[in-house]
């Protein structure tokens, strides 16, 4: 039997009915779902306040950590404390600093610590550090050269104590020879470069006083005379070859001061600034003249004259004596230019501080090839300076070779 049909009425309410429990379906659905959000929301809150909380607790583990283990030193940052400490020991107690030229003193950084300008060295590194602090009138310009021994962790390094080094000498073929109470590179494949500044130069020996002495790789790229002056002996401007009064030792000394007018130009080299300046010293440079046809190669004959200064040129001997050329017995041979290290051939001719015996107006000087001649010394040539190192000067890295030169601490 079939169901009477509803009437309107009974399908409107129906309807009415049905919308009502979807729209009550609906908003339990939307109040589920904030509550979910809300959830969310209060849970991503309490992990970034742990985050935050973790972050503070181990910075202040770090403070505290840094206050009982406080971070060890390098070496070298060590020796920078004692010396900037030596400065200021020695800036609150100028009586005590060196007053001659060539003289030392010295404070231990036991003496800097109990005086309050650094901390006890232990607090720094290692238990078994010592130390101290040398300082060097250099014409009343002081150098400041900190001394640190740890054992066998590290030994602070004078450059010259490091090219020295028993394993460093030779008997044979290139390297460094010991003769005459001095250290002689020779050969023309040898590690002795040295870097100051962008400069490369070159150590041609260790001298009985321990200074290294360095010429210049390259030449100032401004050529000069070595003297122009009139000569009465030869009746024109031929130059006079005494170096003391020369036109070449006036412009050195203004190479060594660096960038500074000179008459006519101003010089474009730079060659030092200030710091490495305080490293060269006065050093007894030979001036003595001698024949063409002499031997010897000891510069017992350059030295019979001599001046003292921070700047000058290489002797005929110290160039001869380069070479491993058993021919090269008159200083003046060819053969001299065989087997050493000191011939330049991107340089044309490059002045030496020897002069002729022979006349008032000779000079000698390499030319391109490496061969010594003599000029008067009116013409121009080029300029490779000679300097000394102070024996206190300290080496910081390098192997001596081209692409690791020897680097210096200042």
């Amino acid at each position: 039997m079939l169901n009477p049909k509803k009437n309107n009425n009974d399908n409107t309410k129906d309807v009415l009915v049905l919308e009502e429990k979807e729209t009550t379906d609906y908003t339990s659905n939307l109040g589920s779902n904030n509550n979910q959000t809300t959830d969310v929301k209060q849970k991503m809150r309490k992990l970034l306040l742990i985050v935050i909380l973790c972050v503070v607790v181990l910075i202040i583990l770090l403070l505290i950590s840094s206050l009982i283990f406080p971070k060890k030193k390098g070496y070298n940052d060590i020796e920078n404390t004692m010396k900037n400490a030596a400065i200021k020991y020695y800036d609150a107690n100028k009586n005590l600093l060196p007053t001659k030229t060539g003289t030392v003193v010295e404070v231990s950084a036991q003496k800097l610590s109990d005086s309050g300008y650094m901390k006890d060295l232990n607090k720094y590194g290692d238990d078994s550090c010592s130390g101290k602090v040398v300082v060097y009138n250099n014409d009343d310009d002081y150098t400041y050269t900190p001394y640190l021994d740890c054992g066998d962790n590290y030994t602070t390094t004078e450059l010259f104590r490091k090219i020295t080094n028993n394993k460093n000498i030779v008997t044979s073929g290139n390297g460094l020879y010991y003769q005459n109470k001095e250290y002689v590179f020779k050969g023309d494949e040898v590690n002795n470069y040295v870097k100051i500044n962008d400069n490369l130069w070159r150590i041609v020996k260790i001298d009985s006083n321990n200074e290294v002495v360095l010429i210049y790789e390259d030449s100032i790229s401004i050529s000069t005379v070595w003297d122009n002056r009139y000569n009465s002996k030869k009746n024109y401007k031929s130059g006079i070859n005494t170096f003391e009064i020369s036109r070449i030792n006036s412009r050195l000394k203004e190479i060594f001061k660096s960038n500074e007018k000179s008459n006519n130009y101003e010089l474009e080299v730079g060659i030092l600034d200030k710091n490495s300046r305080k490293l060269a010293v006065n050093y007894k440079l030979c001036t003595g003249h001698r024949a063409k046809t002499t031997t010897a190669k000891d510069n017992s004959l350059e030295c019979t004259t001599s001046i003292n200064q921070k700047i000058g040129l290489l002797t005929l001997s110290d160039y001869a004596n380069a070479s491993l050329d058993t021919n090269c017995n008159v200083v003046t041979n060819k053969t001299c230019q065989n087997y050493n290290y000191l011939v330049n051939k991107d340089i044309s001719g490059w002045w030496l501080v020897t002069a002729s015996s022979d006349d008032t107006s000779s000079v000698y000087y390499v030319n391109q090839t490496g061969y010594v001649e003599l000029t008067d010394a009116s013409n121009s040539k080029s300029i490779r300076p000679v300097i000394h190192l102070n024996s206190k000067t300290m080496y910081k890295s390098g192997k001596g070779t081209k692409e690791k030169p020897y680097t210096l601490k200042y």
